[in-house]
Protein backbone atom coordinates (compact mmCIF):
# COMPACT_ATOMS: atom_id res chain seq x y z
CA UNK A 1 0.00 0.00 0.00
CA UNK A 2 1.52 3.35 -0.93
CA UNK A 3 1.43 5.99 1.50
CA UNK A 4 1.25 9.85 0.25
CA UNK A 5 3.12 11.53 2.86
CA UNK A 6 3.09 15.04 0.66
CA UNK A 7 -1.29 14.72 0.90
CA UNK A 8 -0.61 13.51 4.58
CA UNK A 9 1.15 17.02 5.59
CA UNK A 10 -1.20 19.19 3.35
CA UNK A 11 -3.87 17.57 5.80
CA UNK A 12 -2.87 18.11 8.94
CA UNK A 13 -1.13 22.05 7.52
CA UNK A 14 -4.99 22.45 6.84
CA UNK A 15 -5.90 20.72 9.50
CA UNK A 16 -3.48 22.91 12.06
CA UNK A 17 -4.69 26.51 10.59
CA UNK A 18 -8.91 25.42 10.69
CA UNK A 19 -8.00 24.72 14.43
CA UNK A 20 -5.73 27.85 15.14
CA UNK A 21 -8.37 30.13 12.95
CA UNK A 22 -11.23 28.52 14.68
CA UNK A 23 -9.40 29.38 18.40
CA UNK A 24 -8.51 32.90 17.40
CA UNK A 25 -12.71 33.20 16.30
CA UNK A 26 -13.40 31.77 19.75
CA UNK A 27 -11.44 34.38 21.57
CA UNK A 28 -12.74 37.22 19.83
CA UNK A 29 -16.02 36.14 20.13
CA UNK A 30 -15.39 35.48 24.17
CA UNK A 31 -13.57 38.81 24.48
CA UNK A 32 -16.69 40.65 22.81
CA UNK A 33 -18.80 38.51 24.49
CA UNK A 34 -17.77 39.89 27.84
CA UNK A 35 -19.21 42.93 26.93
CA UNK A 36 -23.51 43.09 27.76
CA UNK A 37 -24.41 45.71 25.16
CA UNK A 38 -27.83 46.36 27.14
CA UNK A 39 -25.01 48.02 29.94
CA UNK A 40 -23.65 50.47 27.46
CA UNK A 41 -25.64 53.62 27.25
CA UNK A 42 -24.54 57.29 26.88
CA UNK A 43 -26.79 58.22 29.91
CA UNK A 44 -25.08 56.14 32.31
CA UNK A 45 -21.45 57.27 30.35
CA UNK A 46 -22.29 60.96 30.88
CA UNK A 47 -23.47 60.18 34.81
CA UNK A 48 -20.04 58.40 35.12
CA UNK A 49 -17.54 61.18 33.83
CA UNK A 50 -19.34 63.65 35.52
CA UNK A 51 -18.77 62.48 38.62
CA UNK A 52 -15.50 60.31 38.37
CA UNK A 53 -13.58 62.42 35.19
CA UNK A 54 -14.72 65.87 35.16
CA UNK A 55 -12.85 66.21 38.22
CA UNK A 56 -9.49 65.95 35.87
CA UNK A 57 -10.40 66.02 32.61
CA UNK A 58 -12.02 68.19 30.08
CA UNK A 59 -14.25 67.03 27.20
CA UNK A 60 -13.65 70.06 25.24
CA UNK A 61 -10.10 69.81 22.64
CA UNK A 62 -6.84 70.98 24.39
CA UNK A 63 -8.33 71.95 27.89
CA UNK A 64 -5.77 70.61 30.73
CA UNK A 65 -7.99 70.63 34.16
CA UNK A 66 -5.65 68.12 35.88
CA UNK A 67 -4.66 65.75 33.23
CA UNK A 68 -5.23 65.47 29.60
CA UNK A 69 -8.53 66.77 27.81
CA UNK A 70 -10.63 62.97 26.68
CA UNK A 71 -11.96 64.87 23.51
CA UNK A 72 -11.45 62.23 20.74
CA UNK A 73 -9.50 60.01 23.36
CA UNK A 74 -10.53 56.98 21.43
CA UNK A 75 -9.85 58.04 17.75
CA UNK A 76 -6.28 59.32 19.04
CA UNK A 77 -5.75 55.58 20.71
CA UNK A 78 -6.91 53.68 17.40
CA UNK A 79 -4.64 56.80 15.67
CA UNK A 80 -1.57 54.83 17.54
CA UNK A 81 -2.71 51.02 16.43
CA UNK A 82 -3.53 50.59 20.30
CA UNK A 83 -7.00 47.78 21.05
CA UNK A 84 -9.89 48.97 22.58
CA UNK A 85 -9.06 46.64 25.27
CA UNK A 86 -5.38 48.33 26.00
CA UNK A 87 -7.78 51.26 26.48
CA UNK A 88 -10.29 50.47 28.54
CA UNK A 89 -7.48 49.14 30.88
CA UNK A 90 -5.66 52.42 30.79
CA UNK A 91 -8.72 53.91 32.56
CA UNK A 92 -9.38 50.51 34.89
CA UNK A 93 -5.75 50.38 35.66
CA UNK A 94 -2.93 53.19 34.31
CA UNK A 95 -0.22 51.17 35.76
CA UNK A 96 -0.86 47.60 34.24
CA UNK A 97 -1.55 49.23 30.82
CA UNK A 98 1.51 50.84 30.93
CA UNK A 99 3.01 46.81 31.54
CA UNK A 100 2.37 46.64 27.92
CA UNK A 101 5.90 48.44 26.87
CA UNK A 102 3.71 50.13 23.94
CA UNK A 103 4.95 53.32 22.81
CA UNK A 104 2.35 55.66 22.65
CA UNK A 105 1.38 54.80 26.62
CA UNK A 106 5.22 55.48 27.40
CA UNK A 107 4.54 59.09 25.96
CA UNK A 108 1.45 59.38 27.43
CA UNK A 109 3.44 59.11 30.93
CA UNK A 110 6.90 60.48 30.03
CA UNK A 111 4.38 64.00 29.05
CA UNK A 112 1.65 63.76 32.23
CA UNK A 113 3.40 62.17 35.05
CA UNK A 114 7.19 62.60 34.36
CA UNK A 115 7.34 66.18 33.05
CA UNK A 116 4.13 67.74 34.36
CA UNK A 117 3.87 66.08 37.47
CA UNK A 118 -0.12 65.29 37.34
CA UNK A 119 0.69 62.06 38.85
CA UNK A 120 -0.68 58.98 38.10
CA UNK A 121 -4.38 58.18 37.81
CA UNK A 122 -5.57 55.93 40.69
CA UNK A 123 -6.88 52.35 39.56
CA UNK A 124 -10.83 53.27 38.82
CA UNK A 125 -13.43 50.34 39.62
CA UNK A 126 -15.55 50.81 36.50
CA UNK A 127 -16.51 47.84 34.71
CA UNK A 128 -15.36 47.11 30.91
CA UNK A 129 -19.01 48.64 30.14
CA UNK A 130 -18.71 51.39 32.16
CA UNK A 131 -15.91 52.67 30.38
CA UNK A 132 -17.69 51.84 26.71
CA UNK A 133 -20.38 54.09 28.23
CA UNK A 134 -17.80 57.03 29.12
CA UNK A 135 -16.23 56.37 25.55
CA UNK A 136 -20.29 56.66 24.13
CA UNK A 137 -20.65 59.85 25.88
CA UNK A 138 -17.35 61.46 24.69
CA UNK A 139 -18.05 60.38 21.15
CA UNK A 140 -21.45 63.02 21.28
CA UNK A 141 -18.62 65.82 21.36
CA UNK A 142 -20.20 67.14 25.12
CA UNK A 143 -17.87 70.05 25.61
CA UNK A 144 -18.71 72.69 27.83
CA UNK A 145 -16.25 75.07 27.33
CA UNK A 146 -14.68 77.60 30.38
CA UNK A 147 -15.64 80.97 30.22
CA UNK A 148 -12.38 83.30 29.91
CA UNK A 149 -9.92 83.31 32.65
CA UNK A 150 -10.75 79.59 33.35
CA UNK A 151 -13.93 80.68 34.31
CA UNK A 152 -13.58 80.90 38.11
CA UNK A 153 -13.71 84.12 38.72
CA UNK A 154 -11.14 85.63 41.44
CA UNK A 155 -12.74 85.85 45.15
CA UNK A 156 -12.36 88.46 47.58
CA UNK A 157 -10.23 86.88 49.98
CA UNK A 158 -10.61 87.58 54.09
CA UNK A 159 -8.08 89.98 54.04
CA UNK A 160 -9.35 92.49 51.38
CA UNK A 161 -12.99 91.84 53.07
CA UNK A 162 -11.76 92.96 56.57
CA UNK A 163 -9.54 95.86 54.95
CA UNK A 164 -12.99 97.24 53.86
CA UNK A 165 -14.72 97.24 57.30
CA UNK A 166 -11.91 99.04 58.65
CA UNK A 167 -12.32 101.79 56.28
CA UNK A 168 -16.03 102.19 56.75
CA UNK A 169 -15.19 102.02 60.82
CA UNK A 170 -12.83 104.79 60.39
CA UNK A 171 -15.33 106.95 58.20
CA UNK A 172 -17.91 105.85 60.52
CA UNK A 173 -15.83 107.27 63.28
CA UNK A 174 -14.62 110.43 61.72
CA UNK A 175 -18.71 111.29 60.61
CA UNK A 176 -19.30 111.04 64.53
CA UNK A 177 -16.33 113.01 65.44
CA UNK A 178 -17.42 115.91 63.09
CA UNK A 179 -21.51 115.46 64.10
CA UNK A 180 -20.14 115.82 67.60
CA UNK A 181 -18.30 118.48 66.63
CA UNK A 182 -21.08 120.75 64.78
CA UNK A 183 -23.52 119.90 67.93
CA UNK A 184 -20.95 121.36 70.42
CA UNK A 185 -20.67 124.58 68.38
CA UNK A 186 -24.63 124.82 68.07
CA UNK A 187 -24.27 124.12 71.82
CA UNK A 188 -22.15 127.12 72.08
CA UNK A 189 -23.45 129.72 70.31
CA UNK A 190 -27.02 129.14 71.42
CA UNK A 191 -26.01 130.21 75.05
CA UNK A 192 -23.98 132.80 73.80
CA UNK A 193 -27.38 133.68 72.59
CA UNK A 194 -29.46 133.69 75.58
CA UNK A 195 -26.58 135.42 77.53
CA UNK A 196 -27.09 138.64 74.96
CA UNK A 197 -30.28 138.46 75.47
CA UNK A 198 -30.04 139.05 79.36
CA UNK A 199 -30.82 135.22 80.11
CA UNK A 200 -27.74 134.40 82.41
CA UNK A 201 -26.47 130.02 83.37
CA UNK A 202 -24.79 129.51 86.36
CA UNK A 203 -23.45 126.71 84.76
CA UNK A 204 -24.30 125.81 81.17
CA UNK A 205 -26.60 122.36 81.35
CA UNK A 206 -25.59 118.95 80.40
CA UNK A 207 -26.77 117.20 77.37
CA UNK A 208 -28.60 114.99 79.96
CA UNK A 209 -30.25 118.06 81.33
CA UNK A 210 -31.64 118.93 77.94
CA UNK A 211 -32.77 115.78 77.64
CA UNK A 212 -34.63 115.29 80.89
CA UNK A 213 -36.27 118.95 79.89
CA UNK A 214 -37.05 117.85 76.34
CA UNK A 215 -38.62 115.08 77.67
CA UNK A 216 -40.42 117.08 80.37
CA UNK A 217 -42.07 119.37 77.95
CA UNK A 218 -42.93 116.22 75.47
CA UNK A 219 -44.39 113.77 77.81
CA UNK A 220 -47.45 112.43 76.01
CA UNK A 221 -45.02 111.81 72.54
CA UNK A 222 -42.11 109.88 75.11
CA UNK A 223 -44.98 107.62 76.70
CA UNK A 224 -45.89 106.78 73.07
CA UNK A 225 -42.64 106.18 71.53
CA UNK A 226 -41.74 104.17 74.78
CA UNK A 227 -45.08 102.19 74.44
CA UNK A 228 -43.79 101.22 70.69
CA UNK A 229 -40.47 100.38 71.62
CA UNK A 230 -41.34 97.87 74.20
CA UNK A 231 -43.99 96.22 71.99
CA UNK A 232 -41.38 95.65 68.97
CA UNK A 233 -38.72 95.05 71.36
CA UNK A 234 -41.12 92.05 72.94
CA UNK A 235 -41.90 90.94 69.45
CA UNK A 236 -38.05 90.98 67.98
CA UNK A 237 -37.52 89.09 71.69
CA UNK A 238 -40.14 86.40 70.90
CA UNK A 239 -39.30 85.20 67.52
CA UNK A 240 -35.20 85.17 68.64
CA UNK A 241 -36.43 83.12 71.44
CA UNK A 242 -39.21 80.96 69.38
CA UNK A 243 -36.27 80.13 66.90
CA UNK A 244 -33.31 79.23 69.22
CA UNK A 245 -32.28 75.51 68.69
CA UNK A 246 -34.50 75.62 65.50
CA UNK A 247 -33.05 77.12 62.66
CA UNK A 248 -29.43 78.37 63.48
CA UNK A 249 -29.76 81.39 61.18
CA UNK A 250 -28.81 84.64 61.05
CA UNK A 251 -32.34 86.07 60.39
CA UNK A 252 -34.62 85.39 63.04
CA UNK A 253 -37.71 85.04 60.75
CA UNK A 254 -36.39 82.67 58.37
CA UNK A 255 -33.46 81.33 59.94
CA UNK A 256 -31.81 81.86 56.51
CA UNK A 257 -27.99 82.65 55.19
CA UNK A 258 -26.60 80.81 58.37
CA UNK A 259 -22.66 80.60 56.87
CA UNK A 260 -20.45 79.43 59.87
CA UNK A 261 -16.94 79.51 59.51
CA UNK A 262 -14.90 76.78 58.38
CA UNK A 263 -11.49 75.48 59.77
CA UNK A 264 -10.19 75.50 55.80
CA UNK A 265 -11.27 78.25 53.21
CA UNK A 266 -12.98 76.26 51.40
CA UNK A 267 -15.20 77.62 48.33
CA UNK A 268 -17.98 75.74 46.50
CA UNK A 269 -17.92 78.25 43.45
CA UNK A 270 -14.70 77.22 42.41
CA UNK A 271 -14.86 73.28 42.95
CA UNK A 272 -18.52 73.15 41.90
CA UNK A 273 -19.04 75.52 39.82
CA UNK A 274 -15.71 76.44 37.91
CA UNK A 275 -14.51 73.00 38.11
CA UNK A 276 -17.50 71.70 37.85
CA UNK A 277 -17.47 68.77 40.10
CA UNK A 278 -20.55 66.76 40.95
CA UNK A 279 -22.41 67.09 44.08
CA UNK A 280 -22.26 63.16 44.55
CA UNK A 281 -18.75 63.44 44.04
CA UNK A 282 -17.74 63.82 47.10
CA UNK A 283 -20.85 63.64 49.22
CA UNK A 284 -21.73 60.50 47.86
CA UNK A 285 -24.12 59.50 50.18
CA UNK A 286 -26.33 61.62 48.92
CA UNK A 287 -27.48 59.00 46.59
CA UNK A 288 -26.64 55.84 48.70
CA UNK A 289 -28.06 56.76 52.64
CA UNK A 290 -29.95 59.07 54.22
CA UNK A 291 -27.62 61.18 55.34
CA UNK A 292 -25.38 63.44 52.73
CA UNK A 293 -22.53 63.36 54.86
CA UNK A 294 -19.34 65.55 54.87
CA UNK A 295 -17.02 63.89 52.49
CA UNK A 296 -13.71 62.59 54.32
CA UNK A 297 -10.14 64.19 53.96
CA UNK A 298 -9.31 60.90 51.76
CA UNK A 299 -11.91 62.36 48.94
CA UNK A 300 -10.12 66.00 48.73
CA UNK A 301 -6.78 63.68 48.00
CA UNK A 302 -7.62 62.29 45.19
CA UNK A 303 -7.11 65.39 43.53
CA UNK A 304 -4.87 67.19 45.95
CA UNK A 305 -2.60 64.91 46.04
CA UNK A 306 -1.11 66.07 43.03
CA UNK A 307 -2.90 70.04 42.98
CA UNK A 308 -0.88 71.60 45.58
CA UNK A 309 -1.52 75.04 44.41
CA UNK A 310 -4.76 76.70 43.48
CA UNK A 311 -6.47 80.05 41.70
CA UNK A 312 -6.40 81.87 45.06
CA UNK A 313 -3.86 83.83 46.71
CA UNK A 314 -4.03 81.72 49.60
CA UNK A 315 -4.41 77.94 48.26
CA UNK A 316 -1.56 76.88 49.10
CA UNK A 317 -1.82 77.17 52.95
CA UNK A 318 -5.40 76.26 52.68
CA UNK A 319 -4.60 72.96 50.87
CA UNK A 320 -1.68 72.09 53.51
CA UNK A 321 -4.25 71.96 56.55
CA UNK A 322 -5.45 68.70 54.39
CA UNK A 323 -1.96 67.63 54.05
CA UNK A 324 -1.47 67.95 57.80
CA UNK A 325 -5.00 66.36 58.35
CA UNK A 326 -4.03 63.05 56.28
CA UNK A 327 0.19 63.07 57.75
CA UNK A 328 0.83 63.79 53.70
CA UNK A 329 4.12 65.19 52.57
CA UNK A 330 4.07 67.38 49.85
CA UNK A 331 7.42 67.20 49.13
CA UNK A 332 8.44 63.39 48.87
CA UNK A 333 3.91 62.08 48.57
CA UNK A 334 4.39 59.93 51.19
CA UNK A 335 2.05 59.82 53.60
CA UNK A 336 3.56 59.65 57.70
CA UNK A 337 1.43 59.89 60.87
CA UNK A 338 -2.17 60.82 60.38
CA UNK A 339 -3.16 64.37 61.90
CA UNK A 340 -5.85 65.57 63.58
CA UNK A 341 -9.32 65.30 61.32
CA UNK A 342 -10.64 68.76 59.66
CA UNK A 343 -13.52 69.98 62.27
CA UNK A 344 -15.93 70.85 59.45
CA UNK A 345 -19.47 72.82 60.62
CA UNK A 346 -22.60 71.46 59.22
CA UNK A 347 -24.74 73.84 57.92
CA UNK A 348 -28.03 71.87 57.80
CA UNK A 349 -30.09 70.94 60.25
CA UNK A 350 -32.66 69.56 61.53
CA UNK A 351 -34.26 68.12 65.00
CA UNK A 352 -33.66 64.95 66.00
CA UNK A 353 -37.11 64.23 66.11
CA UNK A 354 -37.57 64.39 62.24
CA UNK A 355 -36.48 61.92 59.97
CA UNK A 356 -35.14 63.16 56.10
CA UNK A 357 -33.88 60.79 53.82
CA UNK A 358 -31.50 61.78 51.31
CA UNK A 359 -31.22 58.76 49.12
CA UNK A 360 -35.06 58.82 48.73
CA UNK A 361 -35.53 62.31 47.21
CA UNK A 362 -32.18 62.38 45.02
CA UNK A 363 -32.57 58.86 43.57
CA UNK A 364 -36.68 57.99 43.86
CA UNK A 365 -37.87 61.17 43.63
CA UNK A 366 -35.32 62.63 41.75
CA UNK A 367 -34.93 66.45 43.72
CA UNK A 368 -31.64 68.23 42.14
CA UNK A 369 -29.44 68.94 44.87
CA UNK A 370 -30.45 72.89 44.15
CA UNK A 371 -33.79 72.65 45.31
CA UNK A 372 -33.03 72.52 48.78
CA UNK A 373 -29.55 73.80 48.93
CA UNK A 374 -29.93 76.01 46.87
CA UNK A 375 -27.00 77.65 43.65
CA UNK A 376 -23.93 75.83 45.76
CA UNK A 377 -22.00 76.22 42.53
CA UNK A 378 -22.25 79.87 42.83
CA UNK A 379 -21.36 80.16 46.69
CA UNK A 380 -17.59 80.65 48.00
CA UNK A 381 -18.95 79.89 51.61
CA UNK A 382 -22.21 77.85 51.88
CA UNK A 383 -24.84 78.79 53.23
CA UNK A 384 -28.31 77.88 54.59
CA UNK A 385 -31.50 79.08 52.09
CA UNK A 386 -34.34 77.68 52.78
CA UNK A 387 -35.99 77.56 56.48
CA UNK A 388 -36.44 73.57 56.86
CA UNK A 389 -39.29 73.92 58.79
CA UNK A 390 -41.90 72.00 58.79
CA UNK A 391 -44.16 74.14 56.77
CA UNK A 392 -41.70 74.98 53.89
CA UNK A 393 -41.34 70.63 54.07
CA UNK A 394 -45.15 69.81 53.43
CA UNK A 395 -46.21 72.87 51.27
CA UNK A 396 -43.19 71.47 48.93
CA UNK A 397 -45.21 67.70 49.21
CA UNK A 398 -47.80 69.47 48.35
CA UNK A 399 -47.17 71.16 45.41
CA UNK A 400 -44.16 68.92 43.95
CA UNK A 401 -45.41 66.25 41.03
CA UNK A 402 -44.55 62.96 41.42
CA UNK A 403 -42.52 61.52 38.23
CA UNK A 404 -44.15 58.31 37.03
CA UNK A 405 -41.79 58.23 34.40
CA UNK A 406 -39.22 55.10 35.00
CA UNK A 407 -39.68 55.46 38.80
CA UNK A 408 -40.67 51.67 39.82
CA UNK A 409 -41.76 52.75 43.28
CA UNK A 410 -44.04 55.64 42.16
CA UNK A 411 -45.48 52.49 39.79
CA UNK A 412 -46.01 50.30 42.29
CA UNK A 413 -47.82 52.74 44.29
CA UNK A 414 -50.05 53.59 41.45
CA UNK A 415 -51.01 50.05 40.93
CA UNK A 416 -52.10 50.09 44.72
CA UNK A 417 -54.72 53.12 44.38
CA UNK A 418 -58.10 52.05 43.88
CA UNK A 419 -60.09 53.57 41.33
CA UNK A 420 -61.67 56.28 44.12
CA UNK A 421 -58.47 57.64 44.88
CA UNK A 422 -57.40 57.79 41.35
CA UNK A 423 -60.39 59.69 40.59
CA UNK A 424 -60.21 62.33 43.82
CA UNK A 425 -56.35 62.00 43.18
CA UNK A 426 -56.36 62.99 39.11
CA UNK A 427 -58.83 66.23 39.33
CA UNK A 428 -55.96 68.30 38.81
CA UNK A 429 -54.05 65.93 36.15
CA UNK A 430 -51.28 65.66 38.38
CA UNK A 431 -50.15 63.42 41.94
CA UNK A 432 -48.51 65.01 44.12
CA UNK A 433 -45.91 63.88 47.25
CA UNK A 434 -48.59 64.49 49.66
CA UNK A 435 -50.99 62.23 47.45
CA UNK A 436 -49.03 59.41 47.42
CA UNK A 437 -48.92 60.19 51.45
CA UNK A 438 -46.16 62.79 51.87
CA UNK A 439 -48.57 64.22 54.77
CA UNK A 440 -48.59 61.24 56.63
CA UNK A 441 -47.38 62.23 60.34
CA UNK A 442 -45.30 58.70 60.64
CA UNK A 443 -43.59 59.62 57.53
CA UNK A 444 -41.27 61.82 58.89
CA UNK A 445 -42.05 61.52 62.62
CA UNK A 446 -42.25 57.90 63.64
Amino acid sequence: MRIDYFRILKLKGLTTTVVLFSCFTMLTFSAHAQLDSTKITVESGKKIFEASCATCHSSCPDEVITGPSLFGVADRWSEAGLSRELLRLWVQNPNAAKASGEKYINTLWTEWVDRRAAGVMTAQAVSDEDVESILAYLDTKPCKPKAEGGGCPPQVLPEEEESVSLWMYITLFLLLVLIFGAAGVRRQLKYANLKKEGIHYDEMPSYMDELKMLIGNNRKLFSVIVLLLVAFGAKDIWYTLKDVGVYGGHDYNTGLNYRPEQPIDFSHKIHAGCNEIECVYCHSSAEKGKHAEIPSSNVCMNCHKHIKKGKRENSEQEIQKIYDAVGFNADTKTYGEEGEPIKWVKVHNLPDHVYFNHSQHVVVAGIECQECHGPVEEMDVVEQVAPLTMGWCINCHNETEVAYKENGYYKEMHKRFTKDDLRKFLEDKKITAREMGGWECAKCHY
